[in-house]
């Protein structure tokens, strides 16, 4: 559907993974069946802004002005876009970025949902404990731990008011 400027839209932040980029991060997700960006896709049915920060380059971890860039990114489609609430996600390092600024700035985020990351303090998580969060996990990765994402779900369950985690057996 097309952008119109009389409504709010929601606008999701997606923060990518190590050695990625705000490119890879709308294309890696294609439907086998069409090639399609699936994120592109969704966003366009279900009415709502994507934004895909660079974070400075493909290792920045979302930490000084690479957090920066993250923070700049959400202000500049803020002003452009009649938006409403801000989602925020990211995968692998991206989620890393997704706990750290989601509880850093708990005041710009409607929802968390970090995927395939527990980069994050029990104890961080302090300073939201009303912040809804979707953690996602394939208990096959080998590259983001599952024993962390359990580890980090369980210090987050007693913590978090709205908290799910899902892991999925053969991702």
């Amino acid at each position: 559907q097309p952008y119109d400027a009389a409504r709010k839209y929601p606008l999701i932040v997606t923060l990518h993974g190590a050695a990625g980029n705000e490119s890879t991060q709308f294309d890696a997700y294609r439907d086998p069946r069409t090639g399609e960006s699936v994120a592109k896709k969704l966003a366009q049915e279900r009415g709502y802004i994507l934004a895909a920060p660079n974070g400075r380059g493909p290792f920045g971890g979302y930490r000084g002005s690479s957090e920066k860039d993250v923070l700049d990114v959400l202000e500049r489609v803020q002003s452009l876009y009649a938006t409403e609430l801000a989602f925020l996600t990211g995968h692998s390092m991206g989620a890393g970025g997704t706990w750290a600024l989601g509880f850093k700035y708990p005041e710009k985020w409607a929802a968390l949902a970090p995927i395939a990351g527990a980069m994050a303090s029990p104890e961080s998580l302090k300073a939201a404990p009303a912040m809804p969060e979707f953690f996602a996990q394939g208990a096959r990765d080998t590259i983001a731990n599952p024993a962390a994402a359990r580890r980090l779900a369980e210090a987050a369950r007693p913590v978090l008011r709205d908290f799910e985690y899902r892991e999925y057996p053969e991702a």
